[in-house]
């Protein structure tokens, strides 16, 4: 068995394998995972949201092969839907309400298995989805940046794949040089 710090209060918690070949009994095993931990909340900023102090970040699922023309930008590693799916509900489960994407994440695909996700296992008003619009989306001189243009295109462009309405939260990142 191996520890690592804990994401509630500060505990220590067990990370226990619960295949068939662990030393531990599955149940034994299982016992020690369920610990009674409260997810710790957080006021984000002056926004009046109430956010989970862990927030799951989604550049990991998304198509693999995405791209777009011009580009040889690829995300390799990245978990497709199925795969994915086990973690969103993980993570609702234990009372993570708080998920940050991009649209540049497997160029859109990480949004649209956020949004899927998170609209079968979660109320839409119990979650805060986070978003960033920057990098380029489609060829052309206007397929990305910080443009008034470029910023309102990919913030309708998130919302329609992520499947959820205006008014939500959307970071913007500055590269600064």
């Amino acid at each position: 068995m191996r520890e690592v710090a804990g994401l509630w209060s500060g505990r220590i918690m067990p990370c226990v394998p619960l295949s068939s070949e662990s030393r531990l009994s599955r149940g034994h095993a299982a016992r020690m995972l369920i610990m009674e931990a409260t997810m710790e909340y957080r006021r984000l900023g002056n926004t009046g949201l109430t956010v989970s102090r862990i927030c799951l970040g989604c550049m990991s699922y998304g198509d693999p092969a995405a791209t777009i023309a011009g580009s040889n930008l690829r995300w390799e590693w990245a978990l497709k839907e199925d795969a994915a799916r086990p973690f969103f509900k993980r993570a609702i489960d234990l009372g993570i309400n708080f998920f940050d994407t991009a649209n540049v994440y497997s160029f859109g695909a990480s949004e649209e298995i956020t949004g899927r996700a998170l609209r079968e296992f979660a109320r839409r008003e119990e979650v805060v989805i986070a978003t960033k619009v920057w990098g380029v989306m489609r060829p052309g001189p206007n397929g990305g940046g910080l443009s008034r243009k470029a910023i309102l295109h990919e913030i309708d462009a998130s919302l329609k794949r992520l499947g959820t309405d205006p008014g939500r939260l959307v970071h913007a990142c500055l590269a600064i040089r």
